[in-house]
């Protein structure tokens, strides 16, 4: 009598709360769908009870009630054949029946009366001319459109949909995105950006959505995008794909070194194999794609100027060459002077002589040039791995293990080291995710899910990872040519490195309590980790510099780190924690659909500046 009531009474009382977001940590999204309908007679319209309705290929299905109705829950996203059958009746086979996360695929079926047994009728969907199921704006794309798109990276799906632009949602800022994959939230907690990236190849449906979010989505407040993943089936799939190619351009005077085609400048491979796992039956699948993405980008810089310390000039002679030019150059430079001699024929081409002599004259430092070579400032070096373990325990519960891993180097294009390009800073970005999620069907009309992830993400740049190298430049010399005018020395001396470790927990609870109410309710917790670390290098403080009164001489650098109390140097690590729990339920009415719910969240920042109160 208690749950009786219960199913009468409690989405009414939902349907009265408002709906609360606050900025509180993302739950359990979505990764399945539903199909539902009406089986009835075609000649006298009448509705057929106990009809089956199977997926084919599948161990789902539904029975139809005493008024036709069925309703089949828990469906990943993909297209299926469903089959649906009545004694007396023809059976009648329906091809295409497109299921996507969150959405209720409406089919209504009429059986011809028949009495030949074994008849059967096949037919092909239509996909609905209106969209009653959409109550928020959002966007689906499946793994057939992703193949058919002439994309690179899931970032750029997500970008052609209506009202995202570079990753920002109806305006807003990239932080205020919500990313998950499989219903699992992968936020790096340190900016609220996507924590790991899954290549497109390991991607089942992308579900984009952009505004009026419903109570199981937390920290949402501009859009969600939720990657559903392909799983391994019971025969062996493999794909393998090369891509190689080059940047062309007319404007050569803007892009430096593009006339300059080279057809392996980007190198794009990628590898997928599914199937059952060896030595067990089909119970006991896996999916795993690799990728490997390395272009050397279209800006490039010429290196004009060297890394190494600038000439000092003494007399109209250069002194203390010898740490920085060949043998050739210096027997070059054993008579030579400012004047009179014919500069063109000592330096390489492109070597600006005229900004040179200006420099030198201003501060009495002769910057040293470089090679000319020309040199990428954007290249991208990328690596995705994703693999997924899939093991059926019964009809009712499926057991899910995935792990993702990104590797990523690169460099961020600036304009004022055009011509010293490899003073600018190298950027890595690494991260891993952990997934282990559990499904239950408790009955045909309800399941359970339950969830736990680690997401470990980093990322640091430096010139050279040794923040003691003797490569490192004076910053005398990093200033020069700074500001309104391109640089001609230095190296730049900062270094930085943060990490974020998240561990979460959560789960949630999807019933279909009758034909009206889909009723989701869940929590999550999060315990994270956030470490930051930056400083600048500094010249050693135990280091006296040569008189250079009576004979210049080059600035002597010898770097040094600021001790963690110092102005340059920012270091920190904190725990924050994170909890969340809500209740939603979908209204499904004869005319229109209803999504409302109510979330409570709490968040602790555990910080030097949270509340701390002591009990007796």
């Amino acid at each position: 009598m208690l749950i009786k009531g219960f199913r009468k009474a409690f989405p009414l009382l939902v349907l009265a709360l408002a709906c609360v977001q606050m900025q509180a940590p993302p739950s359990f999204a979505g990764t399945t769908g539903k199909i539902a309908g009406t089986v009835t007679n075609a000649e006298t319209g009448d509705p057929i009870p106990a009809a089956n309705v199977l997926v084919e290929g599948t161990n789902r299905g539904a029975a139809t009630d005493l008024d036709g109705q069925y309703f089949i829950i828990s469906l990943p996203p993909d297209t299926y054949t469903i089959v649906v059958s009545s004694l007396g009746f023809a059976t009648k086979r329906i091809e295409g029946v497109g299921v996507r996360v969150d959405k209720t695929r409406t089919l209504n079926v009429r059986l011809e009366p028949s009495a030949i047994v074994g008849e059967e009728v096949t037919i092909v969907a239509e996909k609905p001319i209106i969209e009653v199921d959409r109550t928020f704006s959002t966007s689906s794309v499946n793994s057939e459109d992703l193949e058919a798109m002439p994309i690179t990276r899931v970032q750029e799906v997500i970008d052609l949909q209506a009202g995202v632009v570079d990753g920002h949602f109806r305006g807003g800022r990239s932080g205020e995105v919500v990313y998950m994959v499989d219903g699992i939230p992968v936020q790096d907690v340190y900016d609220n950006s996507q924590a790991t990236t899954l290549n497109e190849g390991a991607v089942q449906e992308l579900q984009v959505i952009s505004g009026t979010f419903n109570a199981e989505y937390g920290q949402a407040m501009s859009g969600v995008v939720n990657l559903v993943t392909k799983e391994g089936g019971s025969e062996y799939h493999g794909q393998l794909m090369a891509r190689a190619g080059d940047y062309l351009s007319t404007h050569d005077g803007v892009f430096h070194n593009i006339e300059d085609v080279d057809p392996a400048a980007i190198r794009d491979y990628e590898a997928s194999l599914s199937g059952p796992v060896p030595y067990f039956d089909d119970r006991f699948t896996f999916f795993v794609n690799a990728r490997l993405d390395d272009n050397d980008g279209w800006l490039y810089g010429q290196r004009r100027w060297a890394l190494e310390h600038p000439v000092i000039v003494e007399n109209g002679s250069i002194t203390r060459p010898e740490i920085m030019l060949t043998p050739e150059q210096l027997d070059t430079l054993d008579t030579f002077a400012l004047d009179g001699y014919d500069l063109d024929t000592f330096a390489p081409d492109g070597y600006d002589w005229e900004r040179a002599l200006a420099v030198y004259d201003a501060t009495g430092v002769f910057p040293m040039f470089g090679d000319g070579a020309p040199v990428p400032m954007n290249p991208d070096r990328n690596i995705y791995l994703y693999g997924k373990l899939t093991y059926r325990v019964s009809d009712a519960a499926k057991l899910n293990y995935s792990t993702i891993w990104e590797d990523r180097n690169y460099k961020d294009y600036d304009h004022g080291w055009k011509y010293i390009p490899d003073g600018i800073l190298n950027r890595f970005r690494r991260g891993r995710t952990n997934m282990l999620r559990l499904t239950y069907g408790i009955s045909d009309a309800a399941f359970l899910e339950a969830g736990y992830s680690n997401t470990f993400t980093e990322y640091y740049h430096y010139v050279y990872e040794d923040p003691y190298d003797p490569r490192y430049v004076h910053p005398t010399y990093q200033e020069i040519g700074s500001g309104v005018t391109l640089r001609i020395g230095g190296t730049n001396l900062e270094h930085f490195r943060r990490f974020t470790d998240t561990h979460t927990a959560l789960a949630k609870l999807n019933w279909q309590v009758n034909k009206t109410h889909y009723l989701v309710s869940g929590f999550n917790l999060n315990f994270n980790t956030v470490h930051y670390n930056q400083f600048n290098i500094i010249q050693s403080e135990e280091f006296e510099q040569p008189n250079t009164e009576d004979e210049p001489e080059p600035l002597i650098f010898v770097p040094a780190v600021e001790d963690k109390s110092g102005l340059s140097h920012d270091t920190y690590i904190h725990n924050p924690f994170e909890a969340a729990a809500y209740v939603q339920d979908k209204i499904e009415l004869k005319n229109f659909i209803v999504n409302v719910g109510v979330r409570l969240d709490y968040f602790d920042p555990v910080s030097r500046f949270s509340w701390n109160r002591t009990f007796a």
